[in-house]
């Protein structure tokens, strides 16, 4: 058993992104403030959010006044935090790029996976191995999310 002492920098670093993120990319972002991937945007501009935000989805120029990107990998920046709000299926693929731009914490909202049979389980390894492997710090998947009102994120 380990201590809290125990931890590495890298993993505090990528816990201290999880919970005071200065970027945020929202994957699967929509124009739709109660979906799933539209609730994030509209709650982070409701809060005053500070920080830089990302939405992600090749069918949107931009969302709520902020440029919309096609892909992660057009991300200007690596963000500190990503939202993922895409199917089950896409997820894994979802992690492997956030993990290869550097991002450092995920919150997955997706459903579908260990409660849906032995491809959701399968699904659900394959985004432990990932988080494993890539040291990206990943809450979910079928999160409600996170708040954090003093940094003003939910």
């Amino acid at each position: 058993m380990r201590s809290a002492t125990d931890t590495s920098d890298r993993e505090t670093e990528g816990i201290a992104r999880l919970l005071a993120p200065s970027s945020i990319a929202i994957i699967g972002a929509s124009g739709n403030p109660s979906s799933i991937g539209g609730k994030p945007l509209h709650l982070l501009q409701q809060l005053g959010y500070r920080g830089a935000i990302y939405p992600v989805n090749p069918k949107y120029r931009e969302l709520a006044g902020i440029p919309c990107f096609p892909s992660i990998m057009e991300i200007p920046e690596a963000p500190d935090l990503a939202l993922v709000a895409v199917a089950a299926s896409s997820v894994p693929e979802a992690l492997a790029r956030l993990a290869e731009h550097k991002t450092r914490a995920a919150v997955v909202f997706s459903g579908g996976f260990g409660e849906t049979g032995a491809e959701g389980e399968r699904l659900q390894q394959e985004i432990a191995a990932l988080a494993a492997q890539s040291n990206v710090r990943v809450l979910g998947p079928n999160c409600q999310g996170l708040v954090n009102l003093w940094q003003r994120v939910a």
